[in-house]
């Protein structure tokens, strides 16, 4: 018996050390229930914070589907165990891959970082890495070093325009575009050091592998962002906030890799990379995130990351209706007829899309094939009752007649 117990502690021993090293782990700098010194500049920071998440609470860009929310939010307290009821999660409704956590506990998750992550363990990276800046403190260090700049008076000056919105606005209607603005200036306000980026990134993953998730998932997340932007024809302009501010490099990535080595990958093996309830659950939302993402008007990245959703296997009828659409609306040479072929795909999977209707219905009006067309608007009609163009399909229909 003695000898066998050697043996398991030698294996142990062995299973976290790779290439000679073995995992460092790093330890939170706040207690459970922190709370800053009444009176200090950091109190002040909370209580700026806290107003501008009341206005969070209640803005039309907040994504409040119940299901949803309780998804993100139990993987969020899983990764921060004890720390749970110090965090809030809200998830916002814009199309750039990023997230954020203030120094209060609010933490803020994109519907763009939503749309492109695989699975719940490439959404665990990114909230993983948040919370180590939040575990060690590193928002809080990043505001001794803002105190006599003018970037310190603009944190402080979001709290104050929140809580004057707040006050007599309805539900619902407290938060507008500009809101999130706000919050764009208010994250890049922080921004890191690259040691604290390092730090998080190992933070994130070690609470990855301490809830036995697949942390060879958290270099897939950058590797991925790297080839979005490659793809990219914008290049720099369609960098998201999070990509400039969290270097997505090669360098990064490696790194990760060997974190998740020596790590054992989480102790799981390839199934914990399954979709597992990924997919249902963020499925309902994809209409609305991919009509985000096409407003940007940045046809590379677009079609990189509809492709994605068609190699996940999500909505692949809608998914070849919009990629016809970015296809339709730029119009180069043999734009067309790609966008016919997906149109078409779209059709053969999902015939209910009011929205192909209308778009092949644009083609043929546009051809003078008039009854097809025609066809095509009247389908769109009947699948779209409530159409807002309805008055303009229906002059359409008229040039027909």
């Amino acid at each position: 018996m003695r000898h066998l117990a050697v043996i398991v502690t030698l294996m142990l021993v062995l299973s976290s050390v790779v290439n000679g090293r073995s995992f460092e782990r790093l330890h939170p700098e706040l207690d459970s229930r922190y709370a800053p010194e009444a009176g200090s500049t950091e109190e002040g920071l909370w209580m700026s914070m806290d107003a501008y998440e009341e206005k969070i609470k209640h803005s039309q860009l907040r994504v409040t589907d119940p299901e949803l929310n309780a998804y993100v939010t139990d993987l969020a307290c899983d990764l921060a165990m004890e720390y749970c009821t110090d965090i809030r999660v809200y998830v916002v409704r814009a199309p750039d891959f990023n997230a954020f956590m203030a120094p209060n506990g609010m933490m803020i998750i994109n519907t763009g970082l939503l749309l492109r992550s695989k699975n719940s363990a490439q959404l665990a990276t990114v909230i993983g890495h948040e919370l180590g800046h939040y575990l060690r403190k590193h928002s809080l260090k990043r505001l001794k070093n803002l105190k006599s700049t003018s970037s310190f008076s603009a944190i402080l000056g979001l709290g104050l325009a929140a809580g004057a919105a707040t006050g007599n606005v309805a539900p619902g209607l407290a938060v507008e575009i500009n809101d999130l603005s706000q919050f764009l200036l208010l994250a890049s306000i922080f921004h890191y050091s690259r040691e604290d980026e390092h730090e998080a990134d190992k933070y994130g993953i070690q609470l990855m592998s301490d809830i036995r998730l697949d942390t060879r998932e958290a270099a897939y997340v950058w590797r991925q962002l790297i080839a979005e932007q490659e793809s990219s024809e914008e290049g720099k302009v369609s960098r998201s906030m999070l990509s400039s501010t969290h270097p997505a490099d090669e360098e990064r990535a490696v790194r990760l890799e060997k974190y998740a080595e020596l790590l054992q990958f989480g102790a799981t093996g390839p199934e914990s990379r399954h979709v597992d309830r990924y997919h249902e659950i963020v499925r309902p939302h994809i209409r609305s995130w991919i009509k985000d993402e096409l407003r940007l008007y940045q046809f590379g990245r677009s079609v990189y990351v509809l492709n994605g959703l068609l190699d996940r296997g999500i909505s692949p009828g809608l998914v070849n209706f919009f990629l016809g659409e970015l296809y339709r609306k730029r119009g180069g040479d043999g734009d067309v007829e790609i966008a016919r072929k997906h149109f078409q795909t779209a059709m053969d999977l999902d015939w209910s899309i009011p929205e192909l209707h209308r778009s092949l219905g644009m083609f043929y009006l546009k051809d003078k094939d008039h009854d097809t067309a025609n066809r095509f608007f009247s389908n769109y009609l009947s699948l779209s009752p409530d159409a807002k163009d309805r008055k303009m399909i229906e002059f359409y229909l008229s040039m027909g007649e």
